[in-house]
């Protein structure tokens, strides 16, 4: 009875051996609750700071501004904020440069990298399509990474 005990035994360190293996990647150094805290912290960063910068905020607090990313992905609570924390900045920047607090062309060019602010063309055509198939491609405002914001249609 014993040996069998003894076997049991063995088997099962064997399987968490095994289990440990299949286990990759580090262990997780951030928990929910810490990272829900920060949420909270980079609100009030947000809030606090002239200009705030989500690579101003990560530095300081001791890591990278893309641990940013995934912990939005991952919590609700961070997720939230971050959101919050890109409206902050985008008012933030706009009203330095409309109080010339900020060069205005610069104010532009942050908002366009940090908020997907762009230029938008209005073109318009108008004459009459004569001859063979046409081909239009319609683009709809929104972020290039967005799915089904270009669609073709022939004529």
């Amino acid at each position: 009875m014993t040996e069998t005990k003894e076997n049991n035994k063995k088997i099962a360190e064997k399987e968490i051996k095994t289990a440990q293996k299949r286990h990759k990647g580090r262990p997780r150094l951030y928990s929910d609750e810490f990272i829900s805290a920060e949420a909270k912290r980079l609100i009030e960063y947000a809030k606090e700071t002239e200009i705030p910068f989500l690579q101003e905020f990560a530095t300081n607090r001791g890591y990278y501004s893309d641990k940013c990313s995934k912990w939005a992905k991952k919590n609700e609570d961070f997720q939230q904020a971050l959101k919050k924390f890109h409206d902050i900045q985008a008012y933030k920047i706009a009203k330095a440069g409309i109080k010339n607090k900020a060069n205005a062309s610069v104010a532009i060019f942050t908002l366009k990298n940090v908020a997907g602010w762009r230029d938008n063309k209005d073109v318009r055509m108008s004459g009459r399509l004569e001859g063979g198939e046409t081909r239009i491609i319609l683009v709809r405002p929104g972020n290039a990474r967005e799915k089904n914001r270009i669609r073709e249609v022939s004529v």
